[in-house]
């Protein structure tokens, strides 16, 4: 802090300790001329010292003017005229530091020319050499100054730059978000097609079906064994109804959300069917999830257990849902045979996108020795879907 401090007032401190100089150096000229010096040098600190906002052109041209007069005393004085090129010079400085127009800038040095010849007019050996370090005060204050507006633009500059930054990054998360929000727009509309599909087509079917088998129990005088076959098959029948009809409450997204409940009785029904000791653990937390999110990982829970049935000849699966760092986290092991990794089938591929379109991964690891970890996490703290 102190180091940016004294950066940016480097011109004040060096025309401060400069007057410092003066002020000591003036104790040793008789009384009334070291008086006069040391008032016109305190004017001078006091004008090193002002805010920028207040040191403008014409506040510098009355400075220098009041300086001037304070000029004439010396010059009346032989004894003390030979101070006036180097008293001369703070006025110089003043007058380089604020005028910063071109045309300015040359009338100023100018004005200052003409008062050291009229203020003092000495022989012209003395006249170039004060000329000279008038001139090169002047020039060396402007270009000091020039420098300092220039820094100064390349600091609003970069504060401009930096609101830009920070205006384009929250403009891109807005992008984001309505990027998701669009694609799962889009999904739900294609899941909805689906489901409209599935009940108009294949639940018509089924029912049919069920209604059929239903008529030919009553019509057919059959062994006990062909009515217990063909009960089986109207309770598979129902079955695959009831499969239907999940499947289109979930991609249909009915107005009922999906609740814990549901991944109880999909966990419950899958250990039946299969013959399955399932170990489930979750938490009522899930149903305070975002819907898109619960609906997601409902259907990895359940291709997860479809696969498990069809490919994995396991005994004993787990089942893990919990919230960890700002994401939910669905984990299905098993124990099955599987000792590689095995190339996802079109389910899980189409998971694998509806968890990225959220923001989240599904991955797939062996479980050592054998058996496959299927485990998906999305976040919660980026989604901007209505909780249900």
């Amino acid at each position: 802090m102190m180091g940016r401090w004294i950066k940016d007032r480097q011109r004040q401190i060096i025309w401060t300790l400069i007057i410092a100089i003066g002020i000591g150096l003036a104790t040793r000229l008789p009384r009334s001329g070291a008086v006069a010096v040391i008032i016109y040098l305190t004017w001078d600190f006091m004008w090193v010292w002002i805010p920028n906002r207040y040191r403008s052109f014409a506040a510098a041209l009355a400075f220098v003017g009041l300086s001037l007069l304070g000029l004439v005393w010396f010059s009346f004085h032989p004894p003390f005229r030979g101070l006036i090129p180097l008293l001369l010079l703070p006025n110089a400085a003043v007058l380089g530091a604020r005028a910063s127009p071109y045309r300015s800038s040359w009338l100023a040095l100018a004005g200052l020319v003409a008062a050291l010849v009229i203020l003092d007019p000495t022989r012209p050996s003395n006249i170039l050499g004060a000329l000279i370090s008038l001139v090169g005060t002047y020039v060396g204050s402007y270009g000091f100054e020039l420098r300092r507006q220039a820094r100064e633009l390349d600091r609003r500059r970069l504060a401009e730059l930096e609101i830009a930054y920070q205006k384009l990054h929250e403009a891109h998360r807005e992008l984001t978000a309505r990027t998701r929000e669009v694609i799962a727009a889009r999904a739900r509309e294609a899941r909805l097609e689906i489901a409209a599909d599935i009940h108009d087509h294949v639940g018509h079917r089924l029912t049919s079906l069920i209604v059929g088998l239903e008529s030919l129990k009553w019509m057919v005088d059959a062994p006990p064994d062909t009515r217990a076959h063909l009960e089986r098959l109207l309770e598979t029948a129902r079955d695959a109804l009831n499969s239907v009809r999940r499947a289109v409450h979930a991609r249909g997204q009915s107005r009922t959300p999906l609740t814990l409940a549901d991944f109880r009785d999909l966990v419950q029904e899958t250990g039946t069917v299969g013959q399955l000791t399932i170990q489930f653990h979750g938490s009522e937390w899930l149903n305070s999830c975002p819907l898109t999110v619960r609906q997601t990982l409902f259907h990895v829970l359940q291709e997860s257990l479809t696969n498990i049935l069809r490919h994995a000849e396991a005994q004993c699966v787990v089942v893990d849902l919990a919230a960890n760092e700002g994401a939910i986290c669905l984990r299905v092991m098993d124990d099955g045979m599987l000792e590689r990794l095995p190339t996802p089938g079109f389910g899980l591929r189409e998971l694998q996108h509806r968890c990225h379109a959220l923001g989240g991964t599904l991955s797939l690891n062996i479980r050592p020795p054998h058996g496959l970890v299927v485990e998906a996490a999305l976040p919660l703290t980026d989604l901007q879907e209505e909780r249900a």
